[in-house]
């Protein structure tokens, strides 16, 4: 009941599918009313809504502390956090000008990791394009990880903002944010972190983070709901990106009701037994890495950025990011390194996959000219050969072991199709 046309669904990371009870629910919150007004099953609609915020609010640790603001997703929560909490940052700048009678006035300087969601980088980006503010953008090391020092070393006197999300959804790296927002809370720093492919499975219990974004369609919820998470001693001084009286007044319109309550019915789902789950899906990553290996010689991403052998075989797997500790438990980045012409084209992979019933990522194009390529990819100076190669594997609570050997298989099949 969870196979999308009886595929084996491995792109997790992308959105996740919903459990035949979660379909329930959708058409159960059909035709209720609107949240906003008296009658009955109008204030059953907002008392769900109410719910699914405290629920939220428990997950993470900020029931006190937090709004809860329901989206359209992570987008628009990332979108929102962003451009509100930069204009939020200019207001304060043009009013010390007036006060000091300033012609000019240094703009305040953002710091963002080079690794985040689009919604982020061009938010921020439109800012810097006119000049608004000024920005430093931190790559990750070899492991994908942006780390406490690359923030620290680039905060200036006129720092305002740091942006990192918790785990990236290509490499499956997870930052350490609750030290960052401990640095940036003692540092008078405002911190946004993106928490869209943790929150299903280890929410971050930071009240220091001041701004989270989430989507709920990545724990097996419907498209198109999300919620931003924003501490109420910042939100009092933000203007919304849509003006209205819902969700406190810091985002209008009325609320998805349908999706939210499949969310809440997903979300009881998602939660139950996760620590098993958790194990189970660190479990299916091992076993699949080790079969890869068995297909291909294989090496990490970090030993490939600083290789010294003289002699480097032909064909050769490259994986990223896979300590237990710092990288998702879901998540396999791999990349098919072929040094002699033709290279391996990924999408050939991919398309040879689906064919065959399993559903993969590919973590950049074949054609790395392409607009697919992968920003994350070039940010961690990664080669042709690498963003050629890319394939992004990313489990379900419902993947099985004979899924992944099914997986492997046809890899092996792919790869022999491409080289020999």
């Amino acid at each position: 009941m969870h196979f999308l046309y009886n595929m084996i669904y491995m792109d997790n990371n992308g959105t996740t599918l919903m459990s035949a009870d979660t379909q329930k629910a959708l058409l159960k919150w059909c035709n209720k009313g609107n949240p906003s007004a008296s009658y009955k099953s109008a204030t059953d609609c907002k008392n769900m809504l109410n719910t699914l915020r405290l629920k939220v609010a428990e997950i993470c640790g900020v029931k006190s502390t937090h709004e809860i603001v329901l989206t359209s997703g992570a987008s628009e929560a990332n979108s929102t956090a962003i451009t509100s909490i930069i204009n939020h940052m200019l207001d304060a700048r043009r009013q010390l000008a007036f006060k000091q009678n300033l012609a000019n006035i240094v703009p305040p300087h953002v710091i963002v990791s080079a690794i985040e969601h689009k919604s982020i980088l061009s938010a921020v980006e439109s800012f810097l394009d006119r000049q608004l503010i000024s920005l430093t953008k931190i790559i990750p090391n070899s492991d994908g990880v942006i780390t406490l020092k690359s923030i620290s070393d680039a905060v200036t006197d006129y720092t305002t903002f740091v942006i990192v999300m918790h785990a990236n959804n290509e490499t499956g790296a997870i930052n350490d944010i609750a030290s960052i927002s401990k640095f940036c809370a003692a540092n008078n720093i405002i911190f946004h972190s993106d928490i869209v492919q943790t929150f299903g499975k280890i929410p971050p219990k930071s009240p220091l983070i001041h701004s989270m974004s989430l989507s709920f369609h990545k724990l097996y919820g419907p498209p198109g709901c999300g919620a931003w998470i924003v501490s109420k001693s910042l939100a009092k001084n933000l203007q919304p990106a849509i003006f209205g009286t819902q969700n406190n007044g810091l985002r209008g319109g009325t609320e998805n009701v349908i999706g939210f309550g499949a969310t809440l019915c997903a979300l009881a789902e998602n939660f139950h037994d996760r620590a098993n789950k958790n194990a189970k899906l660190q479990n299916l990553k091992e076993h699949a890495l080790r079969l890869f290996c068995q297909v291909l010689p294989c090496i990490t991403y970090s030993q490939y950025v600083s290789d010294r052998r003289e002699k480097k075989p032909e064909l050769e797997l490259i994986i990223f990011s896979q300590s237990p500790t710092n990288s998702l438990c879901n998540t396999i980045l791999i990349s098919v390194v072929k040094r002699t012409p033709p290279k391996i084209c990924n999408v050939k992979i991919k398309e040879f996959l689906e064919r065959n019933n399993v559903i993969i990522s590919v973590g950049s194009a074949c054609n790395t000219s392409s607009a697919k390529a992968s920003h994350v990819l070039y940010a961690m100076n990664a080669d042709e050969f690498i963003r050629a190669g890319a394939l992004r594997i990313s489990f379900g609570d419902y993947n099985t072991l004979a899924e992944v050997k099914k997986c492997v298989t046809l890899f092996a099949k792919a790869i022999q199709m491409q080289c020999y």
